[in-house]
């Protein structure tokens, strides 16, 4: 029978835990620095919000859009 068999066996399982703790810490710590370095340009993002006022498109103003309301269908509205 081998002596300290189980109690060498969860010293390596520690140990090993302990080795993939600091490989994550240094991974982590590396990787975000070179990340924030790569791309430090700023961007705008523009995003543009639309409101549409159904009461309007029942007064008649708009004869094509309310054929298609009617007809069920899905187009293309240009108004000049």
């Amino acid at each position: 029978m081998i002596m300290d068999k189980g109690e060498k066996w969860w010293r390596m399982i520690r140990i090993r835990r302990y080795c993939c703790f600091l490989l994550l810490l240094l991974w982590l710590l590396l990787g975000t620095a070179g990340v924030a370095k790569a791309n430090p340009d700023p961007k705008l993002v523009l995003v543009v919000l639309t409101r549409v006022d159904f009461t309007d498109l029942g007064r008649g103003d708009y004869p094509y859009f309310q054929r298609l309301l009617a007809q069920g269908q899905v187009g293309l509205v240009s108004i000049r």
